[in-house]
């Protein structure tokens, strides 16, 4: 059986308060420390729900560095393929002009894109 001094104090402080001014002010110091408690608590809360929401975006962000990241990697093998079949083997790569010039310029976009995209649903204000 734990004795919760704080209020035996509280009690013991009623019953000497002679007026019930005083008791009355007791009471609303009471009821003005619990509402603080209550709001301390909320904040609390709000404060590690940001924590973990911190935590996530930093998650997310390194995923798009490492997508965009292979989706580049992949880009540059086809254009080095394409840059060593058609300029020294003077050959035909078997991958049309029109295809690579279309990969570059959707590579782009989805480079400037993708982490655009992601990024502003992720730090909504």
């Amino acid at each position: 059986m734990s004795i919760d001094i704080d209020l035996l104090i509280k009690e013991n402080v009623l019953e000497r308060s002679s007026s019930p001014e005083d008791r009355d002010a007791l009471r609303m110091a009471e009821i003005d420390l619990a509402l603080k408690n209550e709001e301390l608590r909320k904040i609390r809360i709000e404060n590690d729900d940001k924590k973990d929401l911190i935590e996530h975006k930093k998650g997310m962000i390194q995923w798009t560095q490492r997508v965009v990241g292979v989706y580049l990697l992949f880009v540059a093998c086809v254009f080095i393929y394409y840059i060593v079949f058609q300029v020294y083997l003077a050959e035909e790569p078997g991958i049309p002009q029109e295809v690579i010039i279309t990969l570059l310029a959707s590579t782009t976009a989805s480079i400037v894109g993708l982490p655009f995209a992601i990024n502003k649903s992720i730090f909504i204000k």
